[in-house]
């Protein structure tokens, strides 16, 4: 089958807006925000420095309440693990330069810096993966795909998730990076390896926040529709499940270690929200109301227009807060119609995620940000269906309109979010020299990359010509 290739010109574009995105999601970051991040944080760091699982030294540092588990006494994290175990790995950047005497005229925190930077490169590779999905599997043009993922980018809540280390982008990024690796994988000879991969994601995913296991069954069917042969290796079956359950035994494993039980619920122990003790008592939640206020919150109409009734907790659903989605809706019917599989295996993922955030105790708009990004591309076909239209100025205008507004939105409920109230909007923007500093071997790997994109363009021309 025939794919779409990037020319020298595009790929270089990409690789630009990638670090456009990525300096700009850093540059609006602002450490911590509550005591979820904080529970993050302090557990990477208890376990960086202080090689334990206890988090009291970092109580009231990173770690306060609401968000603690407590067992005979002793107090730990009450977030699954694999949001701190991948942001233990970024606490070595600072610690790499320090060896050397350079902080780079750091003024804040170089844990919560460093943090920082895991969700700001989570979110930064959610949108390129997008592109590549519009453009590689879908067959989407260059500038349809990258106009797409550069509204998703800063005009969706993908914006906030990456500007703040809650676990919702790290989980949105293994989860779009599994789903990738089998939609665009399954169209290589050796698709296997790209499967394989795919388990691997998706089985971490799960350690980052536990209802992303429950999209193994819709990705299964979505392969057994597409590549049936694949189910009759049952061997390779078989090592794709068990390296799924290698990353994913993670997760009872460490609450083994940390509360001496086989546990799937971190916060089992919290001592503040004692309906998390049990799946039931979680999810009994009122589904009608809670499907309401992850979409039009008709329950809190004044948020619709006065901004200040929809903060921190209170964020509206997110055809309130990112209006350009009601646009993208539109594309879901061409999307059924060009693509049945993919559109279905995408629209099952999403109802997953509705229905367990909205069945919760407490449901939260964020709690559905891992399938965010799939709510944007049926906006790739609307963009296409704009562009050859007739009245397609007037279409451009509206689309405009809406993405602005949806951006405005996004950006003041970012701003107004918890912990961010007395804090500047460019909270970072004086640590530009930190954030230069410790990315430099990034940079010059990158400039070496297009250099080289650049030297291969040219001996292309050299031998035709």
């Amino acid at each position: 089958m025939k794919t779409n290739k990037l020319t020298t010109n595009q790929k270089i574009t990409l690789i630009f807006t990638f670090l456009f995105i990525y300096l700009a999601y850093f540059i609006f970051s602002a450490g911590i925000n509550c005591s979820n991040d904080g529970g993050h944080l302090g557990l990477a760091c208890s376990m960086h420095y202080k090689h334990s699982w206890i988090v009291k030294s970092y109580e009231w540092i990173y770690v306060f309440k609401p968000d603690y588990a407590i067992k005979d006494g002793v107090m730990y994290s009450d977030r699954l693990p694999g949001t701190a175990f991948v942001m233990f790995a970024f606490l070595y950047i600072s610690d790499f330069w320090n060896s050397f005497g350079i902080d780079f005229g750091a003024k804040n925190d170089l844990n919560q810096l460093s943090s920082t930077l895991m969700t700001n490169l989570a979110g930064a590779f959610s949108v390129l993966l997008l592109f590549f999905l519009l453009f590689k599997k879908m067959r989407f043009s260059f500038n349809i795909s990258i106009i797409t993922a550069f509204i998703y980018a800063f005009a969706s809540l993908n914006f906030q998730e990456s500007t703040r280390f809650y676990s919702h982008q790290l989980s949105l990024f293994f989860v779009i990076t599994s789903v990738f690796l089998i939609v665009y994988g399954l169209e290589k000879e050796k698709y296997k390896k790209w499967i394989f991969c795919s388990f691997a994601f998706l089985g971490y995913s799960a350690v980052v926040e536990l209802q992303n296991i429950l999209f193994l069954a819709p990705i299964l069917v979505y392969l057994f529709i597409e590549k049936r042969e694949f189910f009759k290796n049952y061997q390779f079956i078989v090592s794709c499940f068990l390296v799924f359950l290698f990353f994913f035994s993670i997760l009872p494993l460490y609450n083994y270690m940390v509360f001496g039980e086989f546990l799937l619920k971190s916060n089992t122990y919290n001592p503040f929200f004692p309906e998390e003790q049990g799946f039931l008592s979680s999810l009994s939640g009122n589904l009608l109301a809670g499907l309401d206020k992850l979409s039009f919150s008709f329950q809190n109409p004044k948020s619709w227009i006065i901004w200040s009734y929809a903060t921190s907790n209170d964020q509206p659903g997110v055809f309130v807060t990112c209006p350009i989605l009601f646009l993208a809706s539109f594309g879901w019917i061409l999307f059924f119609k060009k693509n049945k599989n993919l559109a279905a295996l995408f629209f099952s993922m999403i109802a997953i995620s509705v229905l367990i955030a909205a069945l919760h105790k407490t449901t939260l708009v964020r709690h559905i940000h891992t399938i965010h990004v799939f709510l944007f591309v049926p906006l790739a076909y609307v963009l296409n269906e704009i562009s050859s239209s007739k009245i397609r100025l007037t279409f451009l205008v509206c689309t405009i309109i809406l993405v602005g507004y949806s951006l405005a939105r996004v950006f003041y409920a970012t701003k107004n979010y918890w912990g961010r109230i007395p804090k500047d909007m460019y909270y970072y923007i004086n640590e530009l020299p930190w954030f230069l500093g410790v990315n430099s071997i990034l940079f010059l790997l990158i400039a070496y990359i297009v250099y080289r994109i650049k030297l291969i363009d040219l001996n292309k021309k050299a031998l035709k010509n």
